[in-house]
């Protein structure tokens, strides 16, 4: 774990058993609360895939890296005290093809790529 932006944001990283491309980046803006949020991943077929629930920390920001396939994959996320979101995002080994969740102001948001 190591700190960035003057020491205000956390960041680390939950990785998987082969640890491969990152999957997904989640930021809290909250700067007095955690989340706890569950995410799951679903392929074009519909079946679900991964589902994990992360604890996330004031200010911080999480990166999930995963074996995922290429491709793309619906993401849903809820928070413990039931916001949530979906978005298709896609999913590879390049810098954007990642899932974006953010957490902020009682709502969750999700974005394809990190723009």
């Amino acid at each position: 774990m190591h700190r960035s932006d003057g020491d205000t944001t956390t960041h680390h990283a939950v990785e998987s058993d082969r640890g491969e491309a990152e999957t997904l980046v989640i930021r809290n803006y909250d700067h007095t609360e955690g989340r706890r949020i569950t995410v799951r991943f679903t392929d074009t077929d519909g079946d679900g895939v991964i589902e994990r629930t992360l604890a996330v920390g004031p200010l911080e920001t999480v990166s999930v890296r995963t074996s995922l396939e290429r491709g793309e994959y619906q993401i849903e996320a809820e928070t413990e005290r039931g916001a949530s979101d979906c978005a298709v995002c896609a999913i590879g080994e390049r810098t954007n093809e990642c899932g974006l969740i953010e957490i902020g102001n009682g709502i969750v948001s999700i974005s394809d790529g990190y723009w």
